[in-house]
């Protein structure tokens, strides 16, 4: 639904106050992404890093979004590093502004997936753990619970694959 979901944000951001319009663009890049345009996704971040003081929390939402939609350019070793280093500087000022904390949430769920990625399993398992205590939707879960499958298999823990694969399970027929 991500191509009816773009449509309505389209309509959504033109009618909302500067700043949450800027919120809802976060959630647009997202969409675009999904559907395959990332080049479109960095461009939508770029404009809105123009409108922002690039130390807010909006602002360092917007460099982990950059960052993450650059990986494949970066490395992911690069872009896994880049990351961490932003969250660690940043964390407090994300979770604490109301309408970031799901990009913070998000931020971790794509960090732990660039880990995974780069092979560096236990740290990617641990940023999804704390990703998953932030996640109370089913959809959500899901995702983060069959990145943990993978990764806990990847590293020969199997009971601990089969369980969070089992929750994923879980999580979907809730969804």
């Amino acid at each position: 639904e991500f191509a009816k979901a773009l449509q309505q944000l389209d309509a959504l951001i033109k009618q909302l106050p500067p700043q949450d319009g800027l919120i809802a663009l976060l959630l647009k890049v997202r969409c675009v992404d999904f559907l395959g345009d990332t080049e479109q996704a960095k461009g939508l971040v770029q404009a809105a890093l123009k409108q922002v003081d690039e130390n807010s929390p909006l602002g360092v939402c917007l460099k982990l979004q950059r960052i993450f939609l650059s990986q494949s350019e970066m490395g992911l070793d690069k872009a896994a590093n880049e990351m961490q280093s932003l969250l660690k500087r940043n964390a407090k000022q994300i979770k604490e502004a109301p309408d970031l904390l799901w990009v913070y949430k998000q931020a971790k769920i794509d960090l732990g997936n660039c880990l995974i990625l780069a092979r560096r399993y236990s740290k990617g398992i641990k940023e999804l753990e704390e990703a998953l205590t932030l996640d109370d939707l089913p959809w959500g879960r899901y995702y983060i619970y069959s990145w943990l499958g993978f990764a806990w298999n990847q590293v020969g823990e199997l009971n601990k694959a089969r369980d969070n694969f089992e929750r994923a399970l879980g999580q979907a027929q809730s969804a």
